[in-house]
């Protein structure tokens, strides 16, 4: 027991080194005596009476940096965006065609709903698919463009929602049967900014229940299925906005983070997603989770791209957002 202790410990000793923490014996001793450690201890104790094949990947034992082989890497050329297959191009690179008239917005909208059409119903991403309205959002944007009236590298560009942030006329549910009815009046903060900045909003997605669980499953309108291996799940909450993405049925998506509900399905979908810093994105106008907890944000297929939807949405004036009941009226869930 006390050899394991003083493994902890040394690790801890290297960890905090590492991190640049200053730490002094003093506050080691603390963590021993408040019991810190206990848990490294008995980690260690069920890996030893585990074969190595029934430990979790991350226990298992890994090679030291100097016995991993030098992967060959193949210079990578660089080659100018195409409009041959514009749903494959990241946001800042179709932007450029929109703006010079290459791609229409138009036409990037009914690209992205054929491509809805013909994958969602394996996927199970979108709660609402907005096709009327996107289409109509995409003539005006192209309107606008026409006459000079660029508004930046998210305009005319399909963007989808998940379904807890506020958009007028529409019922903001949250994923379940509570809310169902619960139609808005007003867009929410975050939606009326992708509005600003000349989005097309495409839909709304699917998510766990109330964002409760870190997995897609919801009772009501079942998993959502992951656009790289369709038998494995996306994770959740913002489990809809991580698969359109990834199966390019968006080129971006609004997420919300409370435990990970953004950062979960990035992952498992192989996209990127950020939990920005708590604030950044105004929260008025979202069903809440934990209010003092939620955080919303991107979801994109490159960083440069979750850069332009963060500046996109982002609060002119960053504040801690206010109890849910201040803002959105839910009265079953305040």
């Amino acid at each position: 027991m006390r050899e394991a202790l003083d493994r902890a410990i040394g690790r801890m000793r290297v960890n905090l080194r590492a991190a640049g923490v200053p730490a002094t014996e003093e506050d080691v001793q603390t963590a021993v005596e408040r019991g810190y450690l206990d848990w490294a201890v008995a980690l260690e104790a069920l890996e030893a009476d585990l074969p190595a094949d029934a430990l979790p990947d991350f226990l298992r034992p890994r090679p030291v940096p100097g016995d991993l082989p030098t992967p060959a890497v193949a210079p990578v050329e660089a080659e100018p965006p195409s409009s041959d297959d514009p749903l494959a191009l990241s946001i800042r690179a179709v932007s450029a065609l929109v703006q010079k008239h290459e791609v229409s917005p138009v036409e990037l909208a009914e690209r992205t709903l054929e491509r809805i059409s013909e994958h969602d119903p394996e996927l199970n991403a979108y709660e609402l698919v907005l096709a009327d309205e996107a289409l109509e959002s995409a003539r005006e944007a192209e309107r606008e463009i026409a006459r000079g009236e660029y508004r930046g590298p998210l305009h005319g560009i399909p963007v989808a929602v998940k379904d807890l942030f506020a958009m007028r006329g529409i019922p903001n549910a949250g994923g379940s049967k509570v809310l169902a009815d619960q139609v808005t009046d007003r867009d929410s903060e975050a939606v009326r900014r992708l509005r600003r900045a000349g989005a097309v909003l495409i839909g709304r997605t699917h998510m766990s229940e109330l964002a409760y669980l870190a997995g897609s499953y919801n009772p009501h309108h079942g998993p959502t299925r992951n656009p790289r291996a369709p038998e494995r799940d996306t994770g959740g909450s913002s489990s809809g906005s991580g698969a359109a993405v990834a199966a390019g049925m968006a080129f971006a998506a609004l997420g919300t983070d409370t435990g990970g509900s953004i950062r979960i399905p990035a992952a498992f979908c192989g996209i990127v997603g950020l939990k920005p810093t708590y604030g950044r994105v105004g929260l008025e106008g979202v069903v809440p989770l934990a209010w003092s907890l939620d955080h919303a944000g991107p979801m994109t297929r490159t960083v440069e791209d979750a850069a332009i939807v963060l500046r996109a949405t982002a609060a002119d004036d960053p504040a801690p957002p206010v109890p849910p009941h201040a803002v959105l009226s839910v009265p079953n869930l305040v």
